[in-house]
């Protein structure tokens, strides 16, 4: 054995290691939950900007409408007229709760902040909830959240969340890298703590202290707005706490290719919102230690059982954490092994200059997360 294999063996290892440790803790975190207190919740004004071409839109805008409480405001930011008519007709269902705002281009590049901006100037509420187009903002998790954020005194709450009714193998995968990559990193930074980021999917946050901190034009020209916005509370001596509840998400009808592009994005995201921890996430490619081990030397058994070991931890862990956040995945075992590979393969392009693809539309990316 050489000075290469041992640094092989030790990223091996150091895989195994962080899977079974991160699962451990989200079985941990499981058993602490409990159902939060009754009792009254304080009005909130839910915003969310609306992307172009959701399939099934309007059951998502009529789930957040009756998710909303006596007292609260919808805010629907939209874009086309298509989107503006369907958002419409919810508000006519939903009297005094459903506000529509009419976005423009030119408030900001990054085009989820480009409609926050303008959305902003409607809440009634001091206390924001900022979901993406495709949650399932259902009245149960409304109230968990929310409740969670009342009890805990919390200056914001984020929810960590599920892919669910995934069909293809491309949607499977991309559901896999929330169990193998997302989760894991939400488990050591809760423990770790304290937590100095948010989630895109599902924030709760006060206006005014955002207002305070610049508000959302601060975010204007990044790519990571979610990421940023919790950096820059935390910087402001905000706490942040991992909401208990986790919310789930439509999976997006991915081809192949938009499966690459959606992943690039994640790793750029990821990349641009950490540089040094990302860096660092590579000793936790285990599985990809293991290979390359083995091919320096495949006549050898000793690596096969390295390999062998470095799998059967992170398929373990897989299905441990798949238990621990009710989220299962289709054919988890093949599904562990090839999103693996391709969670290393997108860490290493991560790295490499070139666009991003969001949407409709592509970006370059500084280092520092500055978007054009």
């Amino acid at each position: 054995m050489n000075f290469a294999d041992i640094v092989l063996l030790g990223g091996s290892g150091c895989g195994a290691l962080y899977s079974l440790w991160t699962a451990f803790l989200l079985k941990k975190r499981r058993a602490g939950a409990s159902e939060p207190a009754g009792g009254e919740l304080p009005p909130v004004s839910f915003l969310r900007p609306i992307k172009r071409g959701v399939p099934r839109l309007r059951e998502f805008v009529e789930m957040l409408a009756e998710a909303a409480l006596p007292g609260d405001q919808v805010i629907l930011g939209v874009d086309s007229d298509e989107d503006f008519d369907l958002c419409a007709d919810v508000r006519e269902s939903h009297p005094g709760i459903v506000v529509i705002c009419r976005c423009s281009p030119g408030e900001a590049l990054n085009p989820k902040v480009n409609k926050l901006i303008q959305m902003s100037r409607e809440t009634a509420h001091d206390r924001w909830i900022v979901s993406d187009s495709e949650v399932w903002m259902t009245p149960g998790f409304a109230r968990s959240f929310r409740a969670q954020w009342r009890d805990s005194g919390a200056d914001a709450l984020t929810a960590g969340y599920r892919f669910i009714n995934a069909q293809t193998p491309a949607q499977t995968l991309d559901q896999a890298a929330l169990l193998l990559t997302l989760w894991p990193g939400l488990a050591a930074a809760e423990m770790l703590g304290p937590i100095r980021f948010t989630l895109g999917a599902c924030t709760g946050l006060r206006g005014g202290q955002l207002r305070d901190a610049g508000g959302w034009e601060r975010f204007a020209d990044v790519l990571a707005e979610d990421n940023r916005l919790g950096a820059v509370l935390a910087g402001e001596g905000k706490r942040i706490l991992l909401s208990k509840a986790v919310v789930d998400i439509e999976t997006d009808p991915l081809t192949w290719g938009e499966y690459l592009r959606h992943q690039h994005r994640v790793g750029v995201t990821y990349r641009v919102s950490d540089p040094a921890g990302y860096f660092g996430m590579v000793l936790t490619h285990g599985l990809f230690f293991g290979a390359v081990l083995v091919l320096r030397g495949a006549g050898e058994p000793w690596r096969w059982a390295v390999l062998l070991a470095v799998y059967l931890s992170r398929f373990a862990a897989a299905r441990s954490n798949s238990r621990s956040l009710a989220f299962p995945v289709k054919r988890l075992a093949l599904t562990v092994l090839l999103a693996a590979f391709a969670e290393t393969f997108f860490w290493a392009a991560s790295w490499l200059p070139g666009r991003v693809v969001w949407g409709r539309r592509s970006y370059r990316v500084s280092f520092a997360g500055a978007i054009r």
